[in-house]
């Protein structure tokens, strides 16, 4: 969905790949990329293309914004972010990998559980709390999901720290460790896979 949602944005526009990609500080060949679905964009530059079409990330990564109405070309460019792209916080702000540590510790799970649902390596994981690596963009769907926010209270700048917690369902603290890793592997599933589980439960607890 993602790579439709970028290639119906610059065709909204009427731009070109090459236009794109200068604009969000990328070769020409590494956005095609991300149009064609090859290859994912890191969180900056999922964050940067939000910026730059002045959407939310949400809107880029969950929404089929090709059936919303049609491809509509725009005569102007005005609503296009064309200044700089200076990924920096503010005193008032945290990085990204201060977020994934924070959302983590006050739901009470460890790098091992959240890494686990991720399906990557603990050690992998853990260079995303540290902010060695950055994670793409499906990462950060799937944590939006295990932690039940949407994704612009990962990655944008403006969520002050004391706002970042105000809708985190720390619910799952109170469960066993059996009972967290079922909550967090549903949250990973889509509305029709989780619809068909909760049938399969109750025709389960039926029996």
């Amino acid at each position: 969905m993602l790579h439709e949602n970028l290639k119906y944005y610059r065709q909204k526009y009427r731009l070109t790949q090459t236009q794109v990609a200068e604009a969000i500080e990328i070769g020409k060949l590494s956005y095609r990329l991300y149009e064609q679905c090859e290859r994912i964009p890191s969180a900056i530059l999922l964050l940067r293309l939000s910026k730059f079409y002045n959407v939310s990330c949400d809107e880029l990564l969950m929404n089929n914004c090709s059936d919303s109405d049609g491809v509509k070309a725009k005569d102007s460019h005005g609503q296009l972010y064309r200044g700089k792209f200076i990924e920096l916080t503010s005193p008032t702000n945290k990085p990204l990998n201060e977020r994934i540590k924070l959302y983590r510790r006050k739901c009470g799970l460890s790098q091992t559980q959240v890494a686990e649902v991720l399906k990557v390596d603990r050690s992998t994981y853990a260079l995303y709390e540290t902010g060695d690596s950055i994670p793409n963009a499906f990462t950060v769907i799937k944590l939006s999901k295990l932690y039940n926010i949407d994704c612009n209270m990962l990655l944008m700048q403006d969520y002050p720290n004391d706002e970042l917690e105000l809708d985190l369902d720390k619910s799952i603290t109170k469960l066993t460790k059996k009972e967290q890793k079922m909550v967090m592997y549903f949250r990973m599933l889509s509305k029709p896979q989780r619809i068909n589980l909760l049938e399969l439960i109750k025709l389960k607890g039926e029996d």
